[in-house]
């Protein structure tokens, strides 16, 4: 279980990004479980990746992703959020990101990454980031989104 403790100091410690403001482990925390981070339903994401507007990152780990993840998604595990890392994939801060890890697919016991992945981006100047509706919780309507991997569910 120290995963989740790694993966939080991880994600609040951002030192030497250039124009980046660090931020105490303790202020960082705080503003992640306080600031809302708008939630995208999974018809709003299937019509951004059509129209061809969104960078989807998935927050697991390779193995994870490897086995089962959303169409048009890219791995950028959550310890691995940096600004040189989302600056290969999102030049402009200002790119509509969307993000989601175990806890937007099914229910698990796992820490929700995204509670600290969204935040992070936000600090790290990210101005539009949403995080993915659960799937999971849509009772019986059918997610309009694919997956793909060894064993999609």
């Amino acid at each position: 279980m120290l995963t989740p403790i790694v993966v939080a100091v991880a994600l609040a410690a951002v030192p030497g990004d250039a124009g980046v403001k660090e931020i105490p482990p303790k202020a960082f925390y705080e503003k992640a479980l306080t600031t809302p981070v708008p939630q995208v339903t999974a018809e709003a994401l299937a019509a951004m990746q059509k129209a061809g507007t969104v960078l989807l990152i998935d927050l697991r780990s390779p193995r994870a992703f490897k086995a089962s993840h959303l169409k048009g998604a890219v791995n950028l595990p959550a310890t691995e959020l940096t600004d040189e890392n989302l600056h290969a994939l999102a030049p402009e801060k200002s790119k509509q990101i969307v993000v989601y890890c175990d806890w937007n697919l099914g229910p698990t016991r796992r820490l929700a990454l995204t509670v600290l992945g969204a935040p992070a981006l936000q600090q790290l100047g990210y101005t539009n980031v949403s995080v993915l509706e659960t799937l999971w919780q849509r009772k019986e309507q059918k997610s309009p989104l694919q997956f793909e991997g060894t064993s999609p569910p």
